[in-house]
């Protein structure tokens, strides 16, 4: 008899070009959609950011344990997914406004 094996989904990956980008603590400095002056450089207000595909593949790089990092935009989606985490927790530990001292 064979043992089965489940076939399990693989994590999405960053899918935004990395040509220009900066690296630093070997992640990507991606671009950004934002006024605020900072390290990343400004990204094209018509396109997606890495904000917006971490938001658009949370539930699903959520539910993994294993990354497979291809690129460092990929550890930098990773840490963005974790952050988006703890801000869900954070959220969900706060008191609603009516049970506020």
């Amino acid at each position: 008899q064979t043992a089965r094996t489940a076939k399990t989904m693989p994590a999405y990956n960053c899918n935004i070009p990395e040509e220009d980008c900066k690296i630093a603590c070997r992640t990507a400095l991606l671009p950004l959609k934002t006024n605020v002056r900072g390290n990343a450089p400004p990204a094209d207000p018509e396109k997606d950011d890495i904000i917006d595909f971490a938001l658009y593949t949370f539930k699903a790089n959520c539910l993994h344990k294993h990354f497979e990092f291809k690129s460092y935009g990929d550890r930098t989606l990773v840490y963005i997914t974790l952050f988006i985490s703890q801000c869900l927790v954070k959220l969900h530990q706060a008191k609603p406004p009516s049970k506020a001292e």
